[in-house]
């Protein structure tokens, strides 16, 4: 054999080698994978949107509307909301300088949370939070997660290794 067609013969047995190679390589999916995939495909909900039908105001969908109006004391002023959750009776809202504002759901104000620092109890910056049984805030240029009761308590702080714009619960 000249060289010629030893190069080409080479060639092709590695081209092969790899073709056969890159192909077996797979993600092998266990029954876990599968049933949280299919969990939350269940979640997702399609709608179907008829664009022949009348066109319907949005105050024909409203069934009702509630004003409630927040108590202002000196430490309960908002200067800017940004997010709002009603969780158990009470109204809790993100103000626009890492403060948050606890009312009940009458108005009345309990409570001003603000931790805003540097220290390990504290938050640089509040991004996002959410409420479950406890006020969850992430601080998103360090990274971190703190957990607060209803009176402003720390309760925990977690490091994350996620550096994303807000972090919410699913």
């Amino acid at each position: 054999m000249d060289r010629l067609q030893i190069r080409m013969t080479s060639s092709f047995w590695l081209s092969l080698s790899l073709v056969i190679g890159l192909s077996s390589c797979s993600t092998k999916v266990n029954d876990q994978d599968v049933g949280l995939l299919s969990k939350n495909l269940d979640s997702f909900r399609t709608y179907t949107i008829d664009i022949h039908t009348n066109p319907v105001s949005i105050f024909d969908l409203i069934e009702e509307v509630e004003l409630i109006g927040l108590e202002e004391t000196p430490g309960s002023l908002l200067s800017f909301v940004s997010d709002v959750q009603f969780v158990n009776d009470q109204i809790i809202i993100k103000g626009s300088t890492g403060d948050v504002f606890i009312f009940d759901n009458n108005g009345d104000f309990l409570n001003k949370i603000n931790n805003q620092g540097n220290g390990p109890q504290e938050y640089s910056f509040l991004a996002s939070f959410w409420v479950d049984n406890s006020i969850n805030v992430f601080d998103q240029p360090v990274g971190r997660l703190q957990r607060y009761d209803l009176t402003g308590k720390h309760l925990s702080s977690k490091r994350l290794n996620y550096k994303g714009e807000y972090l919410l619960p699913l």
